[in-house]
């Protein structure tokens, strides 16, 4: 995003910087004489967004103060010890204007030292290993609720919040959360119903891939356009190549079929036959639809490491690939970008997986 109403001197030298808050206060000035990199991993589908800080401390004031402060305060707050990220690029642009990556704010998580000299790296993730909804192995029953609202409920017992963006709202009879923390439970419940978990800056976000595919690309990577440096693309098994999937319940009085395109050669003809409890034709096509893309969703993939960092790449962006030959070119959604600034300059690397039609 434009960082709003401030502009860089267009004469200078264009750059990137990372603004760092810890629990709160902004030390991107003092820790400039410690940082050596940060890298910003924003992921699309049940992972979990991480940050990861690289210092270097010759005087050791890290090793015997710092640090301790740092775990004294993320042992005593519940909250934990926080660290708010942003990226910025100044005179990227030829109209001077800043532009604003808003990484989000993570919990440190873990801690390395090693040396000599001593080199810090401060691990931090949107989700705290420490958490309750990723710590605490449950027992429970849920009865007439939808995935929303236990999502909802899950979240609420963490102090998080939820943005639910799927017009598929499963409803469950009776559905037992067998001694598993809250997250893991969650996350089972949206890969069966065909839906992504993402967790990000203390909000659990749930929605529909197969919807997010239909989006418009909004960025072109042409084959020789000079946007990146290298490149890597790779086909899944054959596990992940079905060209048809079946959802029959346990009785086989009710069954729905879906079925994928653009599988080329790689297509195996293969039906996935899977047994669920659904009780009408809609929806055990709808669990076909869902079980299909999730199988398949890894069949094509790529990589690109990017010329140079932007805050454009972001997990969830539709992509074209063109002019990469039948196999490659279509579109892609980016499934991870990792964004890394250093003291000597900014770089993205991104993976996507390319999108099937599912029907």
């Amino acid at each position: 995003m434009e960082r709003g109403g401030e502009v860089s001197d267009i004469d200078l030298a264009r750059r990137a910087s990372i603004e760092l808050l810890f629990d709160g206060v902004d030390i991107t000035k003092p820790l400039h004489h410690f940082f050596q990199s940060a890298t910003y991993t924003d992921n699309e589908s049940n992972e979990i967004d991480d940050l990861q800080i690289r210092l270097v401390d010759r005087e050791n004031i890290w090793l015997r103060r710092w640090l301790n402060d740092a775990l004294q305060a993320e042992h005593s707050d519940p909250a934990g010890f926080t660290i708010g990220a942003s990226i910025l690029q100044q005179n990227w642009r030829t109209d001077g204007k800043d532009v604003l990556l808003e990484c989000g704010q993570f919990s440190l998580d873990d801690v390395i030292a090693d040396g000599p000299p001593t080199n810090i790296i401060l691990g931090a993730t949107a989700l705290p290993f420490g958490s309750k909804i990723r710590q605490t192995k449950k027992n429970k029953t849920y009865k007439k609720k939808r995935l929303s609202a236990i999502a909802r409920e899950i979240a609420a017992g963490g102090g998080m919040s939820v943005i639910y963006e799927s017009s598929y709202d499963p409803l469950f009879d009776e559905i037992e959360q067998d001694d598993i923390s809250d997250i893991e439970f969650l996350l089972t419940l949206c890969r069966n119903a065909g839906l992504t978990l993402k967790v990000t800056d203390n909000t659990l976000v749930l929605y529909s891939q197969i919807e997010l595919d239909k989006q418009p690309a909004s960025i072109d990577i042409v084959y020789g356009d000079g946007t990146y440096d290298k490149y890597r693309f790779h086909t899944g098994s054959a596990h992940s190549k079905y060209t048809s999937c079946r959802v029959r319940n346990s009785k086989r009085t009710v069954a729905g079929i879906a079925h994928i395109t653009d599988m080329g050669i790689f297509g195996t003809g293969q039906q996935l036959e899977v047994t669920e409890n659904v009780k009408s034709v809609a929806e055990a096509e709808k669990t076909a639809l869902n079980r299909l893309w999730l199988a398949n969703r890894l069949a094509f993939t790529a990589q690109f490491k990017m010329s140079g960092g932007d805050p454009k790449w972001r997990a969830g962006i539709a992509v074209n690939l063109i002019d990469w030959g039948v196999l490659w070119s279509g579109k892609y959604i980016i499934m991870q970008a990792i964004h890394t600034v250093r003291k000597s300059g900014y770089s993205t690397d991104i993976k996507l997986r390319r999108v099937l039609e599912v029907y």
